[in-house]
């Protein structure tokens, strides 16, 4: 965002001429838009809402939507823009063993993925996911709001072979991995 307030600022400011400033903002920034509307098509991803201070992007295969944690580049939804999909074999795997009615543990459940894809399309499921980093554990809370899955409960621990409090460490850029 810097760039884009360092060049709305210079145009501003009279340091550069307006059609200087439009061409500048679309080579620089706009016309990502456009590749990224090409990009989709091969994804899993439908969509991309940019709105308000947030990214959302909705699933193709299920209509998921995720909010997107800011300089995070391995949370699922931007993984999926990289490799086309989330995980696939592990997804497939999850849908094979997960029958309608089952109840459902997401251990580490990060932002959501797997317990909102299990929710929707297991409507008769109750999933319970646990996400024990405070940051992580709010953007599941919101995602879940986003999708309105009422079959799902989230809690904010985590699970261990003796009882007590620890200190998680946990790499910010790819928070999957914690």
């Amino acid at each position: 965002m810097k760039q884009i307030d360092d060049i709305l600022c210079a145009y501003q400011q009279g340091q550069i001429d307006k059609p200087s400033f439009i061409r500048k903002m679309y080579e620089e920034h706009h016309a990502g838009l456009f590749d990224y509307a090409q990009h989709l098509a091969k994804t899993n991803i439908k969509r991309i809402e940019v709105e308000d201070g947030c990214v959302i992007m909705t699933s193709r295969d299920r209509g998921v939507r995720m909010l997107c944690v800011p300089g995070d580049f391995r949370v699922a939804p931007v993984e999926t823009l990289n490799f086309f999909d989330y995980e696939k074999t592990d997804s497939a795997m999850i849908d094979r063993l997960v029958a309608d009615g089952d109840v459902f543990f997401d251990i580490g459940a990060n932002i959501g993925w797997y317990a909102i894809n299990i929710a929707l399309s297991r409507r008769a499921s109750r999933i319970h996911c646990f996400e024990p980093i405070p940051k992580t554990y709010g953007y599941l809370r919101r995602n879940l709001e986003l999708n309105a899955v009422a079959n799902v409960t989230a809690y904010n621990f985590g699970f261990s072979d003796r009882a007590g409090e620890f200190e998680f460490y946990y790499y910010e850029e790819g928070s999957g991995n914690a």
